[in-house]
């Protein structure tokens, strides 16, 4: 309540910004909040992200064909002076798409292979002869 009696907008009390910090663990909403905590979260969320698009972890691991393809396909987009975004948006894929295939950890489908030849203006043979 404030002072005077009243109550906020609608009839419900004022709530501060932020919940008010319990004695005894810290939680995630206080200003001071825990790192390793945050950390914590934020695999979980990556697991489930991979879960819920049916990943396997091992699925991301590196081969030799994808770790050169991934340095051929970054050599081009740097001469081509595309960033991975303007690269991503011309092949309508997400930007964490192409810094996986640089990276090494995934597989582009021949439909990919395509698109991001047309993208470069190469030929399809230039992208996948390294």
């Amino acid at each position: 309540l404030r002072s005077g009696g009243t109550l906020g907008r609608g009839g419900i009390p004022p709530t501060p910004p932020f919940p008010p910090r319990s004695r005894g663990r810290p939680n995630l909403f206080c200003r001071q909040f825990n790192h390793h905590r945050l950390i914590s979260l934020h695999r979980l969320i990556v697991l489930l992200l991979l879960y819920s698009m049916q990943v396997d972890i091992h699925m991301l691991e590196q081969t030799p064909i994808t770790k050169n393809f991934g340095r051929k396909l970054s050599r081009l987009r740097k001469q081509k002076k595309l960033s991975q975004r303007k690269l991503a948006e011309k092949l309508d894929v997400h930007p964490t798409y192409i810094s996986s295939l640089e990276r090494g950890l995934r597989n582009p489908s021949l439909k990919v292979i395509d698109k991001i030849a047309s993208a470069l203006e190469i030929s399809r043979n230039v992208l996948l002869k390294f």
